[in-house]
């Protein structure tokens, strides 16, 4: 029976060749990337057939926009404004890839090595049902780009309405390669959580007379009452001298009521 999830990822990565944004081979046996003249001869194809197409709806852009007969011509120049942006987006995303190509493949044999069956579980749902999203988008844009051909008169034209649709692939594929790099190191996370979770039980089980966080708690507690207590009792010590001392004060200030031998009788005893 066929794998569903592995049919999917090799459907990403045939589409990321076909529109040259892998401009290197992927050996399944090892699961690592190499430079090969295969690959980089294809790439090269891929981008002369995008940057030609471009170019082709560059020239024709404002003729292809008029066919969309859209209400006014304020939304026309939006859209123009926009084209022209996800354009310079997507040259510069497919130079990068070419500049960068050693680093790409570096992050990917160490993505490979991450890589392991038992984060599956936790990452298939999601990237099965990004690749069903993308694949419907990119097919009902499929029939729109059909559909708007009728109205264009020249083959430059309809060239160069399919290079802006292949901007929208190219964003996706893009998309798409973030998004399940994302999805496998979230379904790590999982895995390592939930060993780290099992190890931490394991520990508490071997070990009876480890704290728990109730006895940690009460641990604590009990010491916060415990300064409170203690610097109460510092504080009445200090308030009972200071209370101790004034009494003094006022039985000395009662030897003036003493008969005059007395007092000198009890100034010499003091």
């Amino acid at each position: 029976m066929v794998d569903l999830f592995k049919w999917c990822l090799s459907y990403s990565y045939f589409i990321g060749r076909l529109t040259g944004m892998v401009n290197f081979e992927i050996d399944f046996k090892t699961g690592r990337a190499q430079v090969t003249t295969r690959a980089s001869i294809s790439a090269v194809c891929s981008n002369l057939v995008i940057f030609i197409m471009l170019t082709v709806y560059v020239l024709n852009v404002r003729e292809i926009v008029k066919t969309w007969e859209l209400p006014n011509r304020l939304q026309e120049d939006v859209l123009i404004i926009l084209s022209f942006f996800r354009i310079m987006c997507i040259f510069l995303t497919l130079a990068s890839r070419w500049w960068k190509r050693e680093e790409f493949m570096q992050v990917f044999d160490a993505f490979c090595r991450q890589y392991s069956p038992e984060i599956l579980p936790y990452c298939r749902r999601r990237v099965l049902f990004k690749i069903f999203c993308a694949t419907m988008v990119d097919t009902v844009h499929i029939v729109i780009t059909m559909l708007m051909m009728r109205k264009l008169p020249t083959f430059s034209m309809v060239f160069g309405t399919w290079g802006l649709f292949s901007t929208t692939v190219i964003v996706h594929v893009i998309i798409m390669q973030y998004y399940m790099a994302m999805a496998s190191v979230r379904g790590r996370y999982i895995l390592l959580n939930k060993e780290l979770q099992a190890l931490i039980s394991e520990t508490q089980s071997l070990n009876p007379n480890l704290m728990s966080p109730e006895f940690v708690m009460l641990i604590y507690t009990s010491l916060i009452v415990l300064y409170f207590v203690d610097f109460s009792m510092n504080g009445s010590n200090i308030v009972g001298l200071l209370d101790i001392h004034e009494e003094m004060l006022q039985l000395l200030s009662q030897r003036t009521l003493f008969q005059p031998g007395l007092d000198q009788r009890s100034m010499a005893s003091l």
